[in-house]
């Protein structure tokens, strides 16, 4: 299943990242963290920042341990959503194409619509890479 989909994003001394695909204004009733999800930041062949692959975790009887990514609130975004039973892929520049891979950790903050953001905290292997093709969705850059 591919969507369009929006989003802002925040980045912190280059190395705090936060996604949202919900309108911060909108939600208030959290379900929870979803912590330590495998994670890969996508990158093109100029090292450029294009998407990120978000491995789905399965519990021992079959049952998803997080939902899908659900509606998404912001119109900025020019990029897809994928969902299949293995991967959520959110690309954020659908003319490039995947070069590379990064392995990440990052954090899934859930709401009962679905993931309300990601917050991945940069491990120093992975700091050196470019904003240029997010640039535009990004809100704070400090």
């Amino acid at each position: 299943m591919e969507r369009r989909i929006s989003l802002n994003i925040t980045i912190q001394y280059d190395q705090l990242i936060y996604i949202y695909l919900k309108n911060q204004e909108k939600y208030i009733y959290f379900k929870g963290t979803k912590s330590s999800v495998k994670c890969y930041l996508q990158l093109d062949d100029g090292n450029n920042w294009i998407g990120i692959r978000i491995a789905k975790e399965y519990s021992y009887g079959g049952a998803p341990l997080f939902p899908e990514v659900g509606q998404i609130d912001y119109i900025n975004f020019e990029g897809t959503v994928q969902e299949d039973e293995h991967n959520i892929l959110i690309t954020f520049d659908t003319n490039s194409k995947v070069y590379r891979e990064l392995e990440q950790d990052c954090n899934l903050d859930l709401i009962p619509e679905g993931i309300y953001g990601i917050e991945i905290i940069l491990w120093k292997a992975n700091r050196d890479w470019k904003k240029e093709k997010i640039q535009k969705y990004i809100i704070v850059d400090i």
